[in-house]
Order: structure tokens, then C-alpha cells, then sequence
């Protein structure tokens, strides 16, 4: 397996070599000539390592080893998955197996100048009628920029995903600190005299930040219906604040507000501004200028063809940090999204709910994603404010509770937690259950 710092190439991580070739005109993947069941690596070498050791254990020509020997010369007749794999370990030479005739007699050996895949599809030529090909062909993604799934950036505004920037003049990035600073310049500014100009000028600078900024207006609200510095009795901060219940969503609140200031075709087109934007999607939120009124707790995803709440089971591929997301339904396979050959950093399956991923899967129909691909899961996860199931469970000393196999599901929370917390959560829950 290449090393966890390199994004891998599908093709080389891929259980069975080729995994896309052109046959009668058509990009076919060989599992799906098969039938559609994968055949792994390891099923092909257990069938080899049982055919040597019955040759080093009963000799050559004996009945076991021909028995042997023909249970791969007749999977190699039935599968074209695995006559390719067979094929990769006679060009390594697993196990000595460059010596046997018989084995050369049943794998691929290239020309000069060609490569197994090649020579692979002019046997799928000759084996398959091109109508079976036809109903095999895998069918490529036209426009894969429409699959890329999008943390959730700014506010709905009469139905828009927007960033206030987008929106507001001047630009402005929104802390609570800044709230807290000017709410600060204030009161410093009345303990040297109240009503002076300096005073004033202070609140007005408030008044003006509030009329400019919607998420300003709202931090401010929440403090002073936390009654921060004791502002939560002034009249004229009351007068400031954002109509709403008390306890009510402050995402919801700064929403209410920007629909308020601008309508519907200017929400519109900031959406459109920032779809445009290469930089929009795939961010962590805390670079957005309106973190503190992200939900951390439950970061959600949009997708152009789901929408917002996306539920359900998906394949995904992943490249330059961008996670393409689809149904496992049309023809669509993961490496028709881009094409064969082509640099990817993960793939595998995600489950979302509601527009939350909660579940990730090192898997595919016809490959394995190593570890490396599971890393940079891993890596784009906590980038969008997830953390990823530990696979080792919780050690405690000697003794280990728990833990995952390598292409099981594993649970996806919200990052707000410690490993061991949450593993000690996981533990539980299952204890409970």
C-alpha cells in the first residue's frame, strides 16, 4: 500500500488491476462481466497457497494437487476478476509461481510494450458479445462538480444558503469578542462621564454596527438577554434587540434578520456568488467569519441533487479534499467518475441523515480501500468538524473492550469530544443495549 501521505491511485490499490477498460467501445469494469460479485486478492492467493501446500504435502501429480490446480484453472474460466489477479501474482511472482508452466498457461502475459490491462480487454473482446458488453458499460459522470457535498456555510435567506459578507457593506467578520470589546468602550467611556460625548459616540458606534450587521445585532441580543455587564436593564440596549423568543436559535435569529434587510433577489444572487466560489465549499466554518453561530453540535451538509437533508447510504470519492458524493443506482461506479487512472485521495460509503454524515465505510463493490484512504477520510472529517470511530476500541491497561474490523461501519460524531470520552459513551450504549 502506498504511504499514508500520498493520495492513491484507484488503480493501484484495486483488488482486481483493471478497473476500467475499453471493450467493444464500451468502459466496462470486469466485475460487472462477472456478474457483480468482487473477487478478492485474498481469495485468489488462499486458492494458490491451498494448491502449493497440497503439492509440498502429497508431491506432484498426486490427486490433491490436481484437484487443486483445477479448482483454479476452473475459477479462472468463470471469472475474469480473477484470471487478472492471478495474472498480477505470476508478473510478481508470488510464491515461485513464474516457474509453473501449467499457471503461465492460464494468465495473461502482455506483449512487449503492453500491460496486462490491455491485454486483459482483448480477452473480455473475444469472450464477450458486445450487447453483453453494452449491458455491463459503465456510464461516466458528465458533470462530477455536481456531486461535491458542501458543509453548510452561512444563513438561509429566503431560501439561499448565504454568507453575510455576500450580503453586507462593508464586510465584516462577526466574533462575540468584538460584541464584548465595544460593549466594553462604552462602559469604560460612561464611568468617566455619563451622557458624555464620549459616551455617546461609543453607543452610536454600537447603533451603527447593529444596522450594518445582522450577526452583530444578534450577538448583541444574546448578551443583553444574558444581561452581560448588567446592559440587560439599559432601555437603550433593550432597544437594540432582535425581536424573537427568548432562547431561540441565534442561526435562526441572524436568518430572520438578513431576510428582513434584503430581499429574495439579492439572496440569490450572493448564493450564486458564492457557488461560484472554488473556495466555498469543503471548509471548515471556523475561516467562514460567522463560526460562533455554526452549530457545532451537528454540522450539515448540501448536495445539489439531495438537497440539505440528504438521508440514506452513498458512495463517495474523494480528490484535492473535495468529497464527491452519489446513489450507488444508474451505473454509477467510483472509478467512472473521473475516469480510470486518475489520482484519488478515498473512497468508500457514507451515511447520512438529515443532511448529517453519521456512519463511514472503508469499502467497495469491486476494491478495497487501504488505510491510506481511510486517512484521509479521517483528515476531510475533521476538517468539517466531525470525528471518526476509533477502529482500536478502549484500552484500559491490558484489558481492550471493544473495537472494529477494517471494513466495518464506523460512527461518525459531531468533534466536541475526547477519543476516550466518547469511546467510554460508545461502551456504554452498547453495555445498555
Amino acid at each position: 500500500m502506498p504511504g499514508l501521505d500520498k493520495p492513491y491511485l484507484k488503480r493501484a490499490l484495486t483488488e482486481v488491476l483493471v478497473e476500467e477498460c475499453l471493450v467493444h467501445g464500451h468502459h466496462v469494469h470486469p466485475r460487472l462481466l462477472d456478474g457483480g460479485d468482487p473477487v478478492s486478492r485474498e481469495e485468489v492467493v488462499a486458492a494458490v497457497d491451498g494448491w502449493l501446500t497440497s503439492r509440498r504435502s502429497s508431491g506432484r501429480g498426486s490427486p490433491e494437487e490436481e484437484t487443486g490446480f483445477l479448482q483454479i484453472s476452473q475459477q479462472c474460466e468463470e471469472s475474469v476478476q480473477f484470471k487478472i489477479i492471478l495474472s498480477i501474482l505470476f508478473a510478481q511472482d508470488y510464491s515461485g509461481i513464474r516457474d509453473s508452466s501449467r499457471v503461465a498457461g492460464l494468465v495473461f502475459i502482455p506483449d512487449p510494450g503492453k500491460g496486462i490491462p490491455e491485454t486483459a480487454a482483448v480477452y473480455m473482446e473475444q469472450r464477450f458479445t458486445e450487447e453483453q458488453v453494452r449491458e455491463a458499460s459503465v456510464i461516466r459522470v458528465a458533470d462530477p462538480e455536481r456531486y461535491v457535498l458542501k458543509r453548510l456555510q452561512g444563513y438561509l435567506v429566503h431560501g439561499h444558503h448565504v454568507q453575510p459578507q455576500r450580503l453586507e457593506s462593508p464586510p465584516f467578520c462577526y466574533s462575540s469578542e468584538k460584541v464584548k470589546n465595544a460593549i466594553g468602550e462604552f462602559l469604560a467611556a460612561r464611568a468617566r462621564g455619563t451622557r458624555s460625548d464620549e459616551e455617546l459616540a461609543a453607543f452610536a458606534r454600537i447603533e451603527e454596527l447593529c444596522m450594518q450587521h445582522a450577526e452583530f445585532r444578534v450577538g448583541l441580543s444574546l448578551l443583553v438577554e444574558q444581561d452581560y455587564l448588567g446592559i440587560g436593564a439599559s432601555s437603550r440596549f433593550k432597544s437594540l434587540v432582535v425581536p424573537s423568543d427568548r432562547g431561540a436559535d441565534p442561526r435562526d435569529r441572524v436568518s430572520q434578520e438578513l431576510e428582513r434587510r434584503f430581499s429574495e433577489v439579492e439572496a440569490q444572487a450572493a448564493a450564486l456568488d458564492e457557488a461560484n466560489d472554488d473556495d466555498s465549499c469543503n471548509v471548515g466554518s471556523a475561516s467562514s467569519g460567522h463560526g460562533e453561530f455554526v452549530d457545532r453540535r451537528v454540522p450539515r451538509f448540501h448536495h445539489v441533487d439531495y438537497g440539505d437533508g440528504a438521508t440514506g447510504d452513498f458512495i463517495f470519492v474523494m480528490r484535492d479534499s473535495r468529497l464527491y458524493l452519489a446513489q450507488k443506482e444508474g451505473g454509477m461506479q467510483h472509478s467512472s467518475f473521473f475516469g480510470a487512472l486518475e489520482p484519488l485521495q478515498s473512497s468508500g460509503w457514507i451515511r447520512l441523515e438529515e443532511g448529517t454524515v453519521v456512519a463511514y465505510r472503508r469499502w467497495s463493490g469491486h476494491y478495497k480501500p487501504g488505510d491510506g484512504s481511510e486517512q484521509a477520510f479521517r483528515e476531510w472529517a475533521q476538517q468539517n468538524g466531525l470525528r471518526v470511530q476509533s477502529r482500536g476500541g478502549l484500552e484500559l491497561g491490558p484489558l481492550k473492550l471493544g473495537g472494529k474490523e477494517q471494513y466495518d461501519w464506523l460512527t461518525v460524531d459531531p468533534d466536541e469530544e475526547g477519543d476516550t470520552v466518547t469511546a467510554i459513551k460508545r461502551l456504554i450504549s452498547g453495555i445498555l443495549r
